[in-house]
């Protein structure tokens, strides 16, 4: 069990003991996202990620460096400095030696505390974020069309829509004083909290407390310009059906994605979901790769995926083909497999392989031997409302819950809520 804890200026903290081991992971998170970015400005809180990581008042540029390229390998290793919709991270990805570990949290505390800000770094980091966009964004067909799904799934004045990294003719008018601002605003011991795994909860304690125990800052509230935009209250279906189409030059193969809305990361029925994408995983990737026969057709990959946040979710499926003739086959399986989930309750075995699957290794083993995915389920619970880490903790039990009597119901109940509605579908075609 992942214990929490919170100083008297609002810091909060997360720690899990082993003691087996002399490796530590810290972790520092802001509750800063791309769904913070203010209208206009898109792309904000991954350009502050950028800028804030180059200097602290303590660290320079060539300390800091040299740092993360002796504990890590360098900025684009093992290393986890990154911004998704609800939140940005500072920190390593793994267990790192202690000594390591606790150089790179005073490290990143000291930038996330008192970041240098200087108008020459935000023109680099304008120019590489730029590069990103491309090289991890645009030019990567599954995202691209990931992108145009969101935009097609939610309205226009709901931020989730917007790719993380923004808008890049937003990115290039950022200007100084909008770090700054954001910064003040976000920035702050009431926003932030650190996971951090090793040591003892008490010793964790001390450590954060020397780092952050002194920090004060302005009410980031007092910054009115950087509200959170107002977010959808609770799950809204599509009023009617929605569709794109878009051409990639270099690519060869048709693609389709299909996305249902659904409520956020707090929903009760989050497992529910998670259960219904994994079995529509399976029965997807047995419609559509093992009863093909045809050189031409058929699909290599069938991922449904679930995402939510504090302000989003979303069902989506995707999968690729030569044949174009058979992209319209897949869409077709896919509707077919909805209004089944939709009618007939499944197996059993059905429901025990997939609760099975993700109790075991998704959410206990996680716990146990999965640094990394405890790691992430920690920041995504207390990034996104699960603060004191209940619903995170009590997930296995839910899970089983479905294993039980009228488990199989609330599936079909789950899923005649979500999948039986309108969707929002892209198709992407060779040029």
């Amino acid at each position: 069990m992942v214990k929490c804890g919170q100083l008297p200026n609002g810091v909060r903290f997360y720690s899990q003991y082993e003691s087996s081991s002399s490796l530590e992971l810290p972790v520092i998170v802001v509750n800063a996202g791309s769904l913070h970015d203010p209208h206009g400005k898109r792309g904000l809180a991954h350009l502050v990620e950028h800028v804030i990581t180059e200097e602290s008042k303590t660290f320079d540029s060539r300390r800091a460096g040299a740092l993360v390229a002796r504990a890590c390998g360098g900025p684009d290793d093992d290393i986890l400095i990154t911004t998704s919709w609800a939140a940005t991270t500072y920190g390593p990805s793994d267990m790192r030696r202690r000594a390591h570990a606790r150089e790179l949290f005073r490290m990143f505390s000291s930038m996330v505390r008192d970041p240098v800000i200087r108008h020459a770094t935000t023109l680099v980091e304008k120019a590489a974020v730029h590069q990103e966009h491309y090289l991890f964004g645009e030019d990567v067909i599954v995202d691209r069309i990931r992108d145009a799904l969101y935009e097609a799934t939610f309205p226009k004045t709901f931020l989730a829509r917007n790719p993380i990294d923004g808008y890049m003719e937003d990115v290039r008018q950022l200007k100084l004083s909008d770090i700054k601002s954001f910064v003040n605003r976000y920035y702050i011991p009431s926003n932030t909290f650190v996971v951090y795994f090793g040591p003892r909860h008490e010793e964790v304690k001390a450590l954060v407390a020397n780092e952050f125990g002194t920090w004060k800052k302005t009410d980031g509230k007092k910054w009115q310009k950087f509200r959170l935009p107002k977010m959808l209250g609770g799950f809204e279906p599509l009023k009617q059906p929605q569709e794109r189409e878009v051409t990639i030059a270099g690519m060869h193969q048709h693609h389709a994605m299909i996305g249902f809305p659904t409520e956020t990361y707090l929903s009760e029925d989050a497992e529910a979901l998670d259960v219904l994408a994994f079995l529509f995983s399976e029965r997807m990737y047995s419609e559509l790769r093992s009863k093909n026969k045809k050189w031409e057709a058929g699909a290599y990959r069938t991922p449904v995926e679930t995402e939510r946040t504090f302000g989003h979710g979303i069902f989506s499926f995707h999968f690729a083909t030569l044949d174009e003739r058979f992209l319209v086959k897949g869409i077709e399986t896919f509707r077919e497999q909805c209004q089944l989930l939709c009618t007939e309750l499944l197996s059993p075995e059905e429901v025990e392989i997939a609760v099975g699957f993700l109790y075991d290794y998704l959410f206990k083993d996680s716990f146990t031997r999965w640094t990394e995915g405890l790691l992430e389920s920690v920041i995504q619970a207390a990034a996104n409302g699960d603060t004191h880490l209940e619903r995170l903790h009590s997930r296995g039990e839910r899970l089983q819950k479905l294993l039980k009597r009228n488990g199989r119901q609330k599936l079909r109940e789950v899923a005649q809520k979500y999948l039986s509605g309108n969707s929002a579908t892209v198709i992407a075609k060779p040029s």
